[in-house]
């Protein structure tokens, strides 16, 4: 299955959160097709589907407008961020569709708030597929989706996409707590982890490149 990233230039690490995601999903991942970058382009990356597409006014329309792009390069594609890692095997074609409560206030979570009341005001389930773990995704139904919620995505912040593509879609899923590592967490063992920018202290990213070591085919 196709891997589709978005990509921005908010990187805190020179774009080694891409480096070692690649390397992990060329290591792991047990059918992986093409991989698509949507937005900006590294140097050191080849052997990818580039979509150039520069930054909305803000992240999340940013994100949506990515998506759309890279979405018409592929018919099914497992949607993953940069810094996505990944620690055992997995079927892109078979990752299942998780999703979480909501709570919290922070901007995140109101944009997150802001979904959900509008997919039950639409008649839709309400889950918060927002989670930081890939998400499989139809490129004509993502396409759809991008269409149906439109009018609200340059909107202030907009609205987050997956819980919009999840809720529409009405695609189901399991229940997880979510997982970001932050300032002081340890690594768990866990198929793949997320983690926020605190979390690029000098010991994770020696973990890198003990856990990542081989260049992947991505890499010049």
């Amino acid at each position: 299955m196709d891997i589709l990233i978005p990509l921005g230039t908010g990187s805190k690490w020179k774009d080694n959160e891409l480096r070692y995601c690649l390397r992990g999903l060329e290591m792991y991942c047990q059918d992986l097709g093409s991989v698509i970058i949507s937005g900006e382009k590294p140097d050191w990356v080849q052997n990818i589907v580039h979509v150039p597409c520069k930054d909305a006014h803000s992240p999340t329309l940013s994100i949506w407008n990515k998506t759309l792009a890279g979405s018409k390069e592929t018919d099914d594609f497992l949607f993953c961020n940069d810094d996505y890692f990944f620690l055992k095997p997995f079927l892109a074609s078979e990752y299942p569709n998780y999703y979480t409560d909501v709570t919290g206030n922070s901007p995140y979570k109101r944009i997150l708030r802001r979904t959900v009341k509008l997919c039950e005001q639409s008649g839709l389930t309400t889950l918060n597929y927002d989670v930081h773990k890939p998400m499989i995704f139809n490129s004509a139904k993502f396409q759809e989706t991008y269409e149906y919620f439109s009018w609200h995505l340059p909107i202030d912040q907009g609205l987050v996409m997956k819980s919009c593509y999840g809720n529409l879609q009405n695609v189901g899923g399991e229940f997880c707590n979510d997982l970001k590592l932050f300032n002081g967490c340890e690594i768990p063992d866990v198929d793949m982890f997320s983690i926020s920018d605190e979390f690029l202290d000098r010991s994770f990213k020696n973990f890198c490149e003990v856990r990542w070591q081989l260049k992947s085919k991505y890499e010049k």
